[in-house]
């Protein structure tokens, strides 16, 4: 072998092995940059995560609070506010009877309910108290107590004229009084409406009211109400607790397991609406209980198998590139669901602001009496109305959207009057239509196979929708229109706003999504809309031209005929 040849051997063998060392080099460095990216994924995901698990708590904790604000005041709302001197002037107390029955079964929270009225024949005015005979009242023990109906009435019970006599020393023209007292070893919490004489000095001429029993709320209300908030949200890793003044747990949804994130938010502890507190200065005085939300890491939200996929990274060094993609791609799935959830808190957070920071700018005005004239006090008191209304309707779909989330959408196939849901909501939205062209064309129809309550929450967002995008056009108007055709009754919704692009006409029933002429909203209106309808076997259509307006055309099936 001659010395070229040696040569040539030893540089071939020099050259092999240095692209061999390259290639280990290569290889151990692509293990190396794949770790570090596993790990980095692994740690992005995991604050992801988290972050993810404080918002669910936060979220929860807040439909939680809208549910007790809507339940606790629901009686004072729906049964004292609309107990009239009409009614108050009965001539025998049985005609009460149907009222205080569908009152109890309404609201399990009602011990009592109790109506006062001066009497010419009786120098304190007569009582007269209703117990339920299934559940007796702990005040009540000791006096003669039988009925056949659910309801017993007792007349002038003695253990009620204490708390009669300090309603009747309220002679400053409060509309609704709180509170508290103790009979037979247990705290009631008292709400009463009152009313006056119309002469000078406004002596009180009666009052109706109910009592609350604080022992059985403790013991049975909050964790039944809980259990009804759990099978609407569906949520798996949430733990729902109530906790008195003295933060001692009074119910909870599970054990607590110290990890995860926690959300807390008060609450007074008052069957009145809070509103009312505020107004007669009696939120001070009232005992603040609080509610804890703690939402627990979940294999839904990845920390697990991203943990479990590090070390498969590890390990897998030959498919270090498609590793690295994947961890790319889903990090990047990881940030578009957290933005969607953040841009859907956001959103939902500046709905509910908006017409309560209105409502507490109006509420100031009254309250430090900066008005110039009784008309301007009725424009105030409408202006609080319109924004009430509003955010009574943003929580509303906030609810509606939990259902339709966990697919828990409503399927009930009564026969229901359309022509009572159409005219309910347009009743709804009457304060918002000043300066509206209102066309109303409601033909009779027959009866539609489905639930009162949903078709109640589509048309008030397809109404709120026409009324909200005519914002700012030359002529507003809003049309309404009932026909029947083909064994479908047919419900169209027109006007005259801003219109929806041809682009977007496409994706207007997807949630959160709004279009190019989108100024407000969380985009969940029609999509909620449309999954309601679908629920009830009908169907919806949008038709829109960009600044000429929108038709929206819902068809549901008629109910069958016996």
């Amino acid at each position: 072998m001659t010395t070229r040849q040696r040569f040539g051997h030893l540089r071939d063998a020099i050259l092999e092995r240095w692209l061999l060392a390259s290639v280990v080099g290569i290889v151990a460095l692509a293990v190396l940059m794949l770790m570090w990216s596993g790990h980095r994924a692994f740690v992005g995901w995991r604050r992801s995560a988290a972050l993810l698990a404080e918002r669910r708590a936060e979220e929860k904790a807040m439909l939680l609070s809208v549910a007790l604000d809507r339940d606790m005041k629901a009686a004072q709302a729906s049964v004292l506010a609309r107990f009239g001197e009409r009614r108050l002037a009965f001539r025998d107390p049985y005609e009460l009877f149907d009222l205080v029955e569908s009152a109890f079964s309404q609201f399990p929270y009602l011990d009592s309910m109790f109506v006062w009225r001066a009497d010419q024949q009786a120098e304190h005015g007569r009582i007269y108290a209703f117990n339920r005979v299934g559940r007796p009242s702990r005040w009540a023990e000791g006096l003669p107590v039988s009925s056949p109906f659910p309801v017993a009435m007792l007349q002038d019970p003695a253990p009620l004229a204490p708390m009669v006599s300090t309603l009747r020393a309220h002679e400053t023209g409060e509309q609704f009084v709180l509170d508290t007292f103790e009979r037979g070893g247990r705290e009631y919490q008292m709400v009463a409406s009152l009313f006056y004489d119309q002469s000078p000095g406004q002596p009180l001429v009666g009052a109706v009211g109910f009592l609350a029993d604080m022992h059985w709320v403790r013991q049975f209300y909050f964790r039944e109400l809980m259990r009804q908030v759990e099978s609407v949200i569906g949520e798996d890793g949430v733990t729902f607790s109530i906790l008195d003044d003295h933060l001692t747990t009074v119910a909870t949804s599970g054990k607590s397991t110290g990890s995860g994130a926690r959300f807390e938010r008060t609450f007074p502890l008052a069957f009145l609406d809070r509103s009312l507190l505020a107004a007669q200065s009696q939120l001070a005085t009232t005992p603040m209980w609080t509610i804890r939300v703690e939402s627990s890491v979940t294999s839904e939200d990845g920390l697990q198998p991203w943990g479990a996929l590090w070390w498969l990274m590890a390990i897998a060094a030959t498919a270090s590139i498609v590793g690295v993609l994947l961890v790319a791609q889903s990090i990047r799935a990881s940030a578009e669901l957290a933005s969607m959830k953040s841009d859907f808190v956001s959103t939902v957070t500046h709905d509910l602001k908006t017409p309560l920071a209105l409502i507490k700018v109006v509420g100031e005005t009254l309250e430090f009496g900066r008005y110039t004239s009784e008309d301007r006090i009725d424009e105030y008191g409408r202006l609080l109305r319109l924004e009430a209304t509003r955010l009574s309707l943003r929580i509303d779909n906030l609810l509606a959207y939990a259902r339709v989330t966990e697919r828990r959408v409503w399927g009930h196939t009564n026969p229901v009057d359309l022509l009572e849901v159409v005219h309910e909501a347009l009743h709804r939205v009457e304060p918002r239509l000043s300066g509206f062209e209102v066309d109303v064309n409601l033909v009779d129809v027959p009866p539609v196979a489905g639930d009162q309550e949903a078709l109640l929450h589509v048309f008030d967002n397809l109404l709120d929708n026409a009324i909200k995008y005519s914002a700012g056009v030359d002529v507003k108007h809003v049309g309404i229109k009932t026909t029947t055709e083909s064994g479908m009754a047919i419900v169209e919704i027109t006007d005259r706003g801003i219109g929806i692009e041809q682009a977007d006409l496409g994706r207007v029933f997807e949630k959160f999504f709004r279009g190019r002429n989108g100024r407000s909203g969380s985009g969940l209106g029609l999509a909620i809309a449309h999954k309601i309808v679908a629920a009830q076997h009908g169907s919806i259509d949008v038709a829109s031209q960009s600044g000429r307006g929108t038709t929206v055309t819902v068809k549901l099936p008629l109910a069958a005929t016996a």
